[in-house]
Formats: C-alpha cells, sequence, structure tokens
C-alpha cells in the first residue's frame, strides 16, 4: 500500500468520524433556543406562543417557569403519554405543543411576565431560554364620570373624567363638537389628560353642549360623547315594608347630570303614592261611576215596593170582617141578659151555687139578694 492510498483511506475514515461527531454531537450537550424573537406582544384574548426548539437530546424533561424560575407552571417530558402537569388555576391559559413550546389561551392582562423554559436530560446536562411577554389591551368602552362642586369664587366647576383600562396606557384628548379644547378659560386639562373641567356662573352654559374625550394607545382608540344635562333623577319608586310601618324612596342620578348645590332647580320628578291616598285606579272609578246610577235605581224601586204592600195590607184590613153567625150571636146575647152579675172569668167556668141546689123549692122562690156589677165588656176580633 503506497503512502498516497493510505493517507486516502485515512482521510476518509476521520471524515467519516468527524461527520459522525457532528450530527451526532448534540448528545454531548443538550441544548434548547427560541423560535423568533424573546420579547413576545400580544393583545388581551387572544392566543400566543412562546416558541422553542431543541437539539442534543431525545425526550427531554421540559418545566416552564413563570417569573425568573420562581414559579413552575407546566412539567411534561417530550413524547411522553403522561398528560402535562399544569398548575391547576391557569389549566385554561395554558397548554403546552409537542416540541416543548408554551401557548396562551385567550391571554388575560395579568400574564405579562418573564417565562423562562428548562431542559434536562439525565447524563447531558440541562439547558434554558427566556422569554418576557407583555400582554397589551386596547381601549374599551367606558362611562364618563361627571362631578359638580363650587369654587371659593361663587363658581360652578363641572369636572367630566374619562378612564379607560388599557396597556399601553391610553392618552385623551378633548373636544367640544368639531372643536379641540385645550387649556384656556373656561377649560381646565388636568395633567394626565383623563379630567375636564368647565368653570362658569351660569350652569345653563354647560348644558346642551356635546362634548368627547377621545382615549387611544398604540393598540386602537375609542371615543365616547357626553351630553349634560340639569339637576334630574330617573328610576325613582316608593314601597313599603310588609308591616307598612316603613316607606323606602330610592331613585337614581344620571351620569351626565349636573347638580349645582341648591342654586340651579331640576325638573319635577315622578310622583309616588303609597298608603290609603294611593288613589283609585281608573278602571276602579269607571265600575264606580257605572253602579251609583244603578244603586239609586234599585234603591227607588225597593222603596216604592214596600210602601206599595204597606198600603194594600193596610186597606185589606180596613174592608175585610168576618160577621159573626147567628147562633153565636143569640148566645152572646142571652148570656149578657140572664147574668148581668157574672164577670169575664177569663175562660174559666164558675163554680155551682151550692146554696141554691140545696134550697127547697118554696126557698128558691124567694129573690136573691143582688150586688152591683160592671158594664159588661164587648170584645170584637177582627181579622
Amino acid at each position: 500500500m503506497t503512502w498516497p492510498d493510505d493517507f486516502g483511506r485515512l482521510s476518509a475514515g476521520f471524515l467519516t468520524i468527524l461527520l459522525s461527531f457532528t450530527f451526532q454531537g448534540a448528545y454531548c450537550g443538550l441544548v434548547v433556543f427560541p423560535v423568533g424573537p424573546t420579547l413576545v406582544n400580544a393583545i388581551s384574548g387572544s392566543n400566543v406562543t412562546l416558541a422553542v426548539s431543541f437539539s442534543g437530546a431525545p425526550d427531554p424533561a421540559v418545566t416552564w417557569f413563570m417569573k425568573d424560575f420562581s414559579l413552575p407552571v407546566v412539567t411534561w417530558a417530550i413524547n411522553s403519554n403522561t398528560l402535562p402537569d399544569i398548575e391547576e388555576k391557569r389549566r385554561k391559559v395554558l397548554r403546552i405543543e409537542p416540541n416543548g413550546s408554551l401557548t396562551f389561551v385567550n391571554v388575560p392582562l395579568e400574564y405579562t411576565s418573564n417565562y423562562t423554559i428548562e431542559m434536562t436530560k439525565s447524563g447531558l446536562g440541562r439547558s434554558s431560554t427566556t422569554f418576557s411577554l407583555e400582554v397589551f389591551s386596547s381601549p374599551v368602552k367606558f362611562l364618563p364620570a361627571v362631578g359638580t362642586r363650587v369654587d371659593s369664587e361663587g363658581k360652578i366647576v363641572v369636572a367630566i373624567r374619562c378612564v379607560s383600562e388599557a396597556w399601553p396606557k391610553a392618552v385623551v384628548s378633548w373636544s367640544k363638537g368639531s372643536e379641540a379644547l385645550t387649556n384656556r378659560t373656561p377649560y381646565q386639562i388636568s395633567s394626565d389628560t383623563t379630567q375636564l373641567e368647565i368653570l362658569g356662573y351660569n350652569v345653563s352654559k354647560f348644558l346642551l353642549q356635546n362634548y368627547f374625550c377621545n382615549c387611544s394607545n398604540p393598540l386602537g382608540s375609542q371615543r365616547r360623547e357626553i351630553l349634560l344635562t340639569g339637576p334630574s333623577i330617573s328610576n325613582s319608586s316608593l314601597f313599603s315594608n310588609h308591616n307598612g310601618t316603613i316607606v323606602t324612596l330610592t331613585w337614581e342620578v344620571s351620569p351626565t347630570s349636573v347638580v349645582t348645590a341648591l342654586m340651579t332647580e331640576g325638573d319635577p320628578s315622578a310622583v309616588h303614592r303609597i298608603g290609603p291616598g294611593e288613589g283609585l285606579s281608573r278602571s276602579a272609578i269607571a265600575g264606580i261611576a257605572a253602579g251609583i246610577p244603578c244603586g239609586i235605581l234599585f234603591l227607588v224601586l225597593l222603596g216604592g215596593f214596600i210602601y206599595f204592600c204597606v198600603y194594600w195590607n193596610k186597606n185589606k184590613s180596613r174592608q175585610t170582617r168576618y160577621p159573626l153567625s147567628r147562633a153565636v150571636e143569640k148566645a152572646i146575647t142571652s148570656q149578657t141578659e140572664t147574668t148581668p152579675h157574672n164577670l169575664l172569668t177569663g175562660g174559666l167556668k164558675s163554680p155551682p151555687d151550692y146554696n141554691r141546689l140545696q134550697q127547697i123549692p118554696s126557698e128558691r122562690s124567694v129573690a136573691l139578694p143582688t150586688f152591683g156589677s160592671p158594664l159588661p165588656v164587648r170584645v170584637a176580633t177582627t181579622v
């Protein structure tokens, strides 16, 4: 074998060994690295993935930490048949991909933090890399708040405040109609631009004016119109407790209503009544109105009927008498003539005259003494 042949064989063998170490060198050291930037921005409610790749070892163990290794949130082994171990309160948000990348589902604002992935393989060491995740939100719908006060000079100060929860923090600008408002009389804008104050002595100048606040950040903007109104309340109600001993009045004040410390009166509110003085409904009043004439007519007819019955019975009593029979009349007459001295006995028979029964016939002819008797009483029955 010549030297060039030996050299060629040696070179081929060395190249084979070199290539083998080049492609299998990962087994000498585990490496995990990010795919893309490590500073990741996301909008609240969206899905975002912290993407990684690794080399140097098959099926390493993966752990994701939140806040720089201080809080483990996901643990898993690549290609493992077991389910990933995800912190219980974060299972609705966090998912781990087959290659170890971490995905956030509908990511909330509070998930803004640093996230570190660590991969380990027995005998091959460990490797890690860190991401910074910032979750932003565009300005959302908001309700401006209106407040009123009176300053030391007697001016009415109407303050309109617009605050939108957004990250990055939203910048607020003000306008009246198409006119942009700045810090000049009678307007004052706070240093953080979230509040507009309007100063004046006459509250009517504040009303019927369209004010606008516009909140914006790099992710979007929201605009809100404010139409100031005078002192007023709405959604008022009156109710009592079960025993009727406590009466409660509730009401709401419109968020854009200007309240002036008794300097200006507003529109009258709704009238509420409760208890005996509450009044009758329309249907009850209509029923009463229809029932009164019917009741009067019924009473008149009833009175006429009663009068007719009484009058008819009275005339009948005067005209109808039952005549006595001749036998009864003769008996009454003969009794009165023969025994005028007998008193009325109330229906009882008089005792027999024993003296008269014991008299002999000669003595019976002698006249008996007589006593004064009362006058006869005539008894009549009328049917």
